[in-house]
């Protein structure tokens, strides 16, 4: 599957019911990858435009969710994004939710990146736990006084 530039053509919500979205930057600290109803990206399916969610006016891409597809033989990548998906399903409504990419360092080289699945009750604990990964706890590094 490939990415899809968002100004070259929407999802449909007919033939996609959820869709992976990507994001660079913004108050998203780096690269967001995003498991979203296909709806959620035409603003004018709120009733007013504000109501649509920060991670959906800020995506650049998409591609289709893999548990869509029907594909018996999943790779590890669709395995793991189905388990996501029926994690998504499973939670609260409300529940806010990324998958985050960071890359750790290690004697003071990359070492490669990690993903992680962040959850909160609301965007701005969301967006704390992604800057804690961005930039580090406030008490790394602390010896105790």
């Amino acid at each position: 599957m490939q990415w899809i530039k968002l100004t070259d053509r929407m999802p449909n919500p007919d033939e996609h019911g959820r869709v992976l979205i990507y994001t660079e930057g913004h108050d998203f600290n780096g690269e967001q990858v995003f498991d979203v109803q296909a709806e959620t990206l035409n603003e004018c399916f709120y009733a007013d435009p504000e109501d649509q969610p920060e991670e959906c006016k800020v995506a650049s891409h998409w591609m289709p969710h893999p548990s869509n597809n029907g594909s018996p033989n999943w790779t590890g990548e669709q395995k793991a994004a189905n388990a996501l998906h029926d994690l998504m399903d499973a939670l609260p409504t409300g529940t806010q939710t990324s998958m985050t990419v960071f890359r750790p360092e290690v004697n003071g080289q990359q070492v490669g990146a990690v993903k992680a699945l962040l959850m909160a009750d609301n965007s701005d604990d969301l967006r704390a736990a992604q800057w804690v990964i961005s930039h580090g706890s406030a008490k790394r590094g602390v010896g105790d006084e």
